[in-house]
């Protein structure tokens, strides 16, 4: 900080940090170098942008996160449709190179991914750590079509094995492109 304070985050007095609460609350997207500017004109503070970060990220008051945006959908149930709606529209797009195949059934891969779950705390290295298994994470399934084309995501928790989950996914891809079947 410009003012003396060297830095401290509890330094800011509770008038700005009112005011800094209130500001970022209404828009969280604001960037700092914003309230960094409007900070220096109300009270007359020069905050570094590095100190205002500091202020803002443990109270939430930082930009509009892709965690929190996705975290809403999913509790409005907007997850089901969005992958529905993904189904979908990658049928649509990618139908015409299935239809061209000569003789029987399309044919379709499917890819598993796991992804660990990340912690505030560090995971020891210990007999878990280093053998290779993740505890805690989410697995992601794609379904392609024989030319690569990505068909259909899901995301899932990530202890089932992607053989049993298989079924499931067909179905679900299945559904979303109104009953189409992909075997016979």
């Amino acid at each position: 900080m410009h003012d003396g304070r060297h830095g401290h985050t509890s330094k800011v007095r509770e008038p700005v940090l009112h005011w800094l609460e209130s500001r970022c609350s209404q828009a969280p997207q604001t960037p700092s170098s914003a309230i960094q500017k409007d900070l220096q004109e109300r009270f007359g503070l020069v905050v570094s942008i590095t100190h205002l970060n500091r202020l803002r990220a443990p109270r939430g008051l930082a930009y509009w996160h892709t965690e929190r945006f996705l975290t809403q959908v999913a509790e409005v149930g907007g997850a089901e449709a969005l992958t529905d709606a993904f189904g979908q529209w990658t049928a649509q797009l990618w139908q015409s190179g299935v239809e061209t195949k000569q003789e029987g059934s399309p044919c379709f891969y499917i890819d598993g991914h796991r992804k660990p779950v990340y912690t505030d705390k560090l995971i020891p290295r210990g007999l878990i750590g280093c053998s290779g298994k993740i505890l805690g994470c989410r697995a992601l399934v794609l379904l392609h079509d024989e030319q690569g084309h990505p068909r259909l995501a899901i995301t899932a928790r990530g202890d089932q094995h992607l053989t049993i989950g298989l079924p499931q996914v067909l179905l679900r891809y299945e559904q979303a492109t109104s009953g189409s079947r992909m075997h016979e």
